[in-house]
């Protein structure tokens, strides 16, 4: 009987070594898919490591099951990746590579806006204030609104406009975006009389985002033509984008 249990006992103790034993393999490229040997790829929260071969194929063995792997390189962005088998982790120079998947982004803009005031034959300046979230990778959208609380001061009147569009990434960390939509303003409806009118019309976009890591720094225009006149005002705010 005693030596039964201890056949048991080593076979559970083989079964739970070999359960234990991770083996964590794959390839380690660049931006272009061209292996990178040397590379260092280590175990998060572990002190096990190794270099990649002259393939950039790599192959780690631990004790205990991990999650991650970190692979670093001279020159290159660190990145830190769940393991899959057979896992392929791609290294670029960081922020100025386009990103491998789909980032989220927001932002807030302000804005000057040039009113030629009929009435009092004077130009004013009033300050416009607008939002814009998108999704990006190389091609994407956004969706933006625009505001000026005061058209007109010490008069109960406003502007407002809605835009769709796309966002083009064009090369490094440069991207345009470029849309339409609809526009209102309630204004005065004539010089004489304290009534105001409703206008409804179009509503334009475009300008440029330059992005450095996750934050943006954006200009551009947001012109309205309604009832026969246009205006435009010259842009400048922030994003954030989410993600690597």
């Amino acid at each position: 009987m005693k030596r039964i249990f201890f056949v048991i006992a080593l076979c559970l103790m083989g079964v739970l070594s070999g359960y234990a034993q991770e083996v964590v393999t794959g390839t380690v490229v660049d931006s272009k898919n061209n292996p990178i040997p040397g590379a260092r790829v280590e175990l998060e929260g572990r002190s096990e490591y190794c270099m990649t071969d002259i393939d950039g194929t790599f192959r780690i063995e631990s004790p205990v099951a991990v999650q991650k792997v970190k692979v670093s390189y001279v020159g290159l962005k660190t990145v830190t990746k769940k393991i899959t088998p057979d896992m392929v982790v791609k290294l670029g120079r960081g922020w100025r590579d386009a990103p491998e998947n789909y980032q989220w982004f927001a932002g807030a803009n302000v804005g000057a806006v040039m009113i030629d005031n009929e009435f009092e034959n004077n130009e004013m300046t009033k300050f416009a204030f607008g939002l814009k979230a998108g999704r990006v990778k190389k091609v994407g959208w956004y969706v933006g609104t625009f505001m000026n609380p005061e058209v007109f001061s010490g008069s109960d009147t406003k502007s407002f406009s809605a835009v769709v569009g796309g966002v083009f990434r064009l090369w490094c960390p440069l991207h345009i975006y470029v849309g339409g939509g609809y526009s209102y303003m309630r204004c005065p409806e004539n010089e004489y009389s304290g009534a105001v009118a409703n206008y409804n019309g179009g509503a334009f976009d475009l300008g440029f985002m330059f992005r450095v890591k996750n934050i943006s720094i954006d200009w551009g225009v947001n012109t309205v033509i309604m009832n026969g006149m246009g205006l435009t005002a010259p842009q400048f705010g922030v994003s954030y984008f989410f993600g690597n």
